[in-house]
């Protein structure tokens, strides 16, 4: 290694800050460890951008217009004996110049290869050379070949050490600089019609740029080929296949692989599990409760307030003013008043006196039902938000369920298609959507009609009234931890004071108040509860001394519930909160007591809890 190659731990420190793991020969960055620095070869990558290099490319990847030598010497400390040696080492050890030329042969930019092995791209601009492709038209290499045989199959592989390999022996072959999965819809246009083989790197890069030429190329060439080398080594390529193989082995290879069909077959995505990994965290549109591009669904009983909580929300979001303390995205969002709008004109009135806005805001009003089982009306109502919209769509929702279906509630199929509908929208605007729906007869057994409902959102809001204020619980929060129960009270606001005088309506602002009607329990209190009781029934045990009857092991306890709906996650993670969570509530409640590492449900009143020592040791309750 160079000695300029053994400030690759300070560049990246300068960059990356500290490291989130530091070992003698590697340092790693962010929380997964998604950037890596090798410190005996002097080189890094990044798995979620898929690029490495040397202490170079580092510096440029950050600073594309920087003087690399001169970033050196004043932000890191090279020494300034050290500088010609960089500059000696770097302009020195080329090891090829591979010239990216037009149709007609003229060199458009290079690529140049370095040892260790490192990429940089360059063009000429007014007779200087700028190290960068800005504002250059990208090209497949070794186009001019391509241009002059055009009916020769042409060989897609992913470096230009492997199109000259393959050169060699008398194949017609390209590639695209900046490496895997920087192929382009500009490169596919000059292989319509081609017949094309490609031949990917065995490894997941050399799988992702696969389909990513495949999703370009696609309908454009004449026919497609994908080749598996068969023994080639872990990261190998054709160049090193070719070591052991014979050029017969390579075409007779190509002979026996089936044509792939013309049809696009982008519509099933294939993500790798360090894809997975690296994924930005979910958005929110209102932090905490409702995710970007996610269905949440508000429900409740008739009167309890769920169309005002729907509306306040639509509104906050339509003016870009926080929602009750909680942070949002401004947007347009469009209300579908299922049930008319003769109720919401003092709504509106009220609320933006209330908060002292003028009522100018990209909130839009549908004053009607739309049929989700009407494919014309569902295809209208799309062509209308694009015709209405001026902004990004962040919101829309359907007031009410029932109104909107036609159908069976209690039908899954019909649900089904008012689901898929709405997804639809939501996909198709890239937003999220709230359908409002009513509570049954039982309220505690949650929404009303089929459960496809509740099993297809990502996001479950309950609403009830209770005395003078309204509470808003979270039962389902898909891809984050659930919030606590939050406590709306209620205030008159007059609308019409100079004529009327007593027309009015109200206005829902949060309140300090806690959310602790008697008795009541979540669902997954609920599903612990009887998890306790069936584990009780199994495997109880009786300890005596300072537990005063028949108990279970909390562990136990936490196995028989794990195998229940206690999340809608099933991480372990996921489950250990919800539990810790859920198993606090109870004991809260009255519902259940723990001594030491035994558990035991408390029967009678709720609230009256027995006997016990109230010295505890730090458990689930405390986490």
């Amino acid at each position: 290694m160079s000695k300029w190659s053994a400030n690759i731990a300070a560049v990246a420190k300068h960059f990356w800050g500290e490291p989130s793991k530091e070992t003698k020969t590697e340092l790693r960055f962010g929380s997964q460890g998604s950037k890596t620095v090798d410190l005996q070869a002097g080189t890094w990558y990044c798995f979620e951008t898929e690029k490495g290099g040397g202490v170079v490319d580092l510096i440029e990847s950050q600073l594309p217009d920087v003087d690399v030598a001169q970033f050196l010497e004043d932000v890191i400390g090279l020494p300034m004996e050290l500088k010609d040696d960089f500059e000696y080492t770097f302009h020195t050890n080329k090891e090829t110049i591979y010239d990216y030329q037009d149709e007609q042969g003229n060199t458009i930019y290079q690529v140049v290869r370095y040892e260790p092995k490192t990429f940089r791209q360059r063009q000429q601009v007014n007779g200087r050379t700028v190290w960068n492709l800005q504002g250059v038209t990208l090209l497949p290499y070794k186009l001019p070949e391509i241009h002059k045989n055009p009916d020769k199959p042409v060989y897609i592989v992913e470096g230009e050490k492997d199109v000259q390999r393959l050169e060699s022996l008398g194949i017609l072959a390209t590639c695209n600089s900046g490496g895997s999965g920087k192929w382009t819809k500009e490169h596919s246009k000059y292989l319509e019609g081609r017949n094309v083989v490609i031949i990917p790197d065995n490894d997941e890069p050399g799988k992702k740029h696969t389909r990513v030429i495949l999703s370009s190329l696609q309908e454009k060439a004449k026919t497609i080929k994908v080749i598996d080398l068969p023994g080639v080594k872990p990261k190998g390529d054709v160049f090193d296949w070719l070591q052991d193989h014979t050029i017969k082995d390579l075409l007779q290879l190509v002979e026996d692989t089936k044509v792939l069909s013309n049809k696009p077959i982008t519509a099933i995505p294939i993500m790798s599990i360090q894809e997975v990994i690296n994924m930005e965290p979910v958005p929110w549109l209102i932090q905490d409760y409702i995710p970007e591009n996610s269905m949440a669904m508000i429900y409740g009983a008739p009167g309890s307030g769920k169309t005002f909580i729907a509306l306040d929300m639509a509104l906050h979001i339509a003016h870009g003013k926080e929602w009750h303390g909680k942070q949002l995205t401004k947007g347009e969002v469009f209300y579908i008043a299922g049930e008319g709008v003769g109720g919401l004109r003092k709504r509106l009135q009220a609320w933006h006196k209330y908060y002292g806005i003028e009522a100018i805001a990209p909130c839009h009003i549908i004053p009607q039902a739309v049929g989700f089982l009407s494919e014309e009306e569902m295809t209208n109502l799309v062509d209308t938000i694009h015709k209405i919209k001026k902004d990004q769509v962040k919101l829309v929702i359907f007031d009410t369920v029932a109104r909107c279906l036609s159908g069976d509630e209690n039908s899954a199929q019909d649900i089904g298609e008012a689901i898929k509908q709405m997804d639809n929208i939501r996909n198709t605007f890239n937003c999220a959507v709230i359908p409002i729906h009513h509570s049954g007869k039982d309220r505690d057994r949650g929404a009303r009609g089929s459960t496809a409902l509740i099993g297809a959102v990502d996001v479950s809001l309950k609403v009830e009234r209770l005395d003078k204020v309204v509470a808003m619980v979270t039962e389902k929060q898909k891809d984050a931890e659930a919030m606590e129960p939050v406590v709306f009270e209620t205030y008159q606001v007059y609308t019409d004071e100079l004529e009327l005088g007593d027309e009015s309506s109200l206005v829902f602002k949060i309140s300090d108040k806690q959310y602790n009607k008697k008795d009541k329990l979540t669902l997954a209190q609920k599903e612990l509860l009887a998890a306790l009781r069936e584990a009780m029934e199994d495997q109880p045990v009786s300890p005596g001394g300072k537990v005063p009857g028949p108990a279970v092991l909390e562990k136990t306890w936490r196995q028989y519930a794990y195998n229940r709906t206690i999340t809608a996650s099933d991480s372990i993670e996921a489950k250990r909160k919800a539990f810790a969570r859920s198993a606090k509530g109870l004991l809260q409640l009255g519902k259940v007591e723990k001594y030491q590492d035994y558990v035991w449900e408390v029967m009678g009143q709720p609230g009256q809890k027995q006997n016990v020592p109230q010295k505890q040791e730090k458990s689930w309750y405390d986490e």
